[in-house]
């Protein structure tokens, strides 16, 4: 999973669309959610459904990933991690959306 991570990175490099603070939050707010997938023995991005990312992003808001709770701009760019990384693995790895696609393009898109 960490491989797709660096594939987006490179990807980033590429199109040259954004700072190398956003690259970096980037890769510490996905490698995040990556090991969150591992922790619970999900090893594939198709297996991610709404039930995952309301688990996820309810434990990131609590800041049980930090130890304390983390503020709305923090939780915002996390989101918006995601986000790109999704709509990368949508356009350019084709990862179909599964269970929560309704979710997803609410969250996501």
């Amino acid at each position: 999973m960490y491989k797709t991570l660096d594939s987006f990175l490179d990807y980033f490099d590429t199109k040259r669309s954004g700072s190398l603070q956003t690259k970096d939050a980037y890769r510490r707010d996905i490698s995040r959610f990556i090991s969150y997938l591992e922790e619970n023995k999900i090893d594939d991005f198709n297996k991610v459904d709404k039930r995952v990312i309301m688990d996820y992003t309810s434990k990131l808001r609590s800041g049980e990933f930090s130890n304390k709770k983390i503020s709305n701009s923090t939780f915002s760019r996390n989101l918006s991690s995601l986000r790109s990384f999704y709509y990368y693995l949508l356009l350019i790895i084709y990862v179909w959306f599964c269970n929560a696609s309704v979710y997803k393009r609410r969250l996501f898109f």
